[in-house]
């Protein structure tokens, strides 16, 4: 990420608390042959932790009241970087069909994100377990923020929830595709052709 991009980021609201959750932008994202941004659901901790108690209190602290031992589970750069996780093996795997590799991988020709802000409490645990207005009206806002700055040529969704929670509510900018394609760990709908909104349309936008 060029250092005014992260400038421009430390001007969001919730980055100037948690950086660490800013975006992943892709060595190659602005040289690819479209522009994407990738947009999940949420992080998660391996268990709850006390300033994650509330929305109020998540969004009214900081990345100093957080225990070191959680910060690897929110940085974004981190993980998607890992490819640790299966979401982001297998989007590896569908990107790689539709465009060529940057220094050995795909994943470097795109932007990421998660579209809430508040992560869950615990593994497999959805947001929406938790999720209140302030989550959404804080994640539309920097969804929003992102968007304006990164202007891709595609914001897809992966993930249901966050597609009419964020993305359908979301005053779309011109010039910029909005889609959402089922999730990736989601394999009764990901991997079937006859499901509109299966990998495959995934494939066909990146053509």
């Amino acid at each position: 990420m060029t250092n005014d991009f992260n400038i421009e980021f430390d001007n969001i609201d919730h980055y100037k608390n948690f950086p660490i959750m800013k975006p992943f932008i892709g060595e190659n994202y602005f040289n690819a042959k479209k522009k994407i941004l990738v947009i999940a659901e949420s992080h998660f901790f391996d268990e709850k932790s006390n300033i994650n108690s509330g929305p109020t209190k998540w969004y009214t602290s900081s990345l100093k009241d957080l225990h070191e031992s959680k910060f690897d589970s929110i940085n974004t750069q981190m993980i998607v970087e890992s490819s640790s996780h299966p979401v982001f093996r297998e989007l590896e795997n569908v990107l790689s069909k539709s465009m060529e590799k940057y220094k050995n991988r795909a994943l470097n020709n795109i932007a990421f994100m998660n579209g809430f802000q508040r992560p869950a409490n615990k593994t497999g645990q959805s947001i929406k377990e938790l999720a209140s207005a302030m989550d959404f009206e804080i994640g539309i806002k920097t969804v929003t923020k992102v968007i304006e700055i990164l202007k891709p040529d595609f914001v897809i969704f992966i993930s249901k929830y966050t597609w009419e929670k964020i993305g359908k509510q979301l005053h779309k900018v011109e010039n910029v595709k909005y889609e959402f394609i089922n999730h990736p760990a989601s394999i009764r709908y990901w991997h079937n052709s006859k499901y509109p909104n299966s990998k495959y349309r995934l494939i066909d936008l990146l053509k």
